[in-house]
């Protein structure tokens, strides 16, 4: 008698995946197509996921500027007080080289400011975990710990204990929570399901992982 063949539950996802789709189909569009043929699906795939992706460069920006200015300074990591004015020379120097297209598009990543976010008429601001305030990045052993993140509080040289937010009470894009912002020591950056890191000549690389789902398509809490 055959043994029962084995049963694989059906993988839950996110609409991430249509999501980011569109974001590659938008940039496919303004960078390797003339202007002119930037209609239809495509604007409407810009215009949608704009947002997302500007704020996904000011984070991969903000990480790569927060590493050189430690590379700049024995290891170490600016002070909380300052960050954000230490950092400033740095994230100019790498937003300088987003790749051209983009910029076109997306426009210009602001280096001045606070380096707050909007999605969807939702304000949100850029937070340095307190924690790490001067330390010698070597030394943080967890490469994983949260470096820069994103909260409802916007000010210039926002700081504090980095605590996990409910992925529910983040902006929404279309009609669903899209993740809070997070940068690790590492490196990596992310917003719920979406993964954001910076590929030649500074132009956005943009992947999407599938996962389990709570509520109305919001990635699990914590993510």
């Amino acid at each position: 008698m055959e043994a029962p063949p084995n049963y694989y539950p059906p993988v839950k996802k996110t609409r991430w995946g249509l999501i980011i789709g569109l974001i590659c189909g938008g940039i496919f569009l303004c960078c390797l197509l003339p202007a002119g043929l930037l209609v239809g699906g495509g604007l409407w795939a810009v215009n949608k996921t704009k947002d997302l992706l500007v704020c996904g460069m000011s984070y991969t920006t903000a990480s790569k500027a927060m590493q050189d200015y430690a590379n700049d300074h024995k290891g170490k990591l600016p002070k909380a007080e300052t960050w954000m004015d230490d950092i400033r020379p740095y994230f100019a120097k790498r937003a300088s080289i987003v790749n051209p297209g983009i910029k076109q598009v997306f426009g210009d990543i602001s280096t001045n400011g606070d380096y707050s976010c909007t999605t969807a008429g939702r304000h949100t601001g850029m937070s340095f975990n307190k924690d790490l305030s001067g330390k010698v990045l070597a030394d943080i052993k967890d490469k994983d710990t949260v470096l820069l993140f994103e909260t409802d509080k916007v000010a210039l040289n926002a700081s504090e204990p980095y605590k996990a937010q409910d992925t529910k009470s983040s902006p929404q894009l279309m009609g669903s929570a899209r993740g809070w912002f997070t940068t690790t020591v590492a490196g990596s950056t992310k917003a719920g399901a979406a993964r954001f890191d910076e590929g030649m000549n500074g132009t956005p690389s943009i992947t999407t992982t599938v996962e389990e789902t709570t509520g109305k398509g919001a990635p699990k809490s914590g993510d």
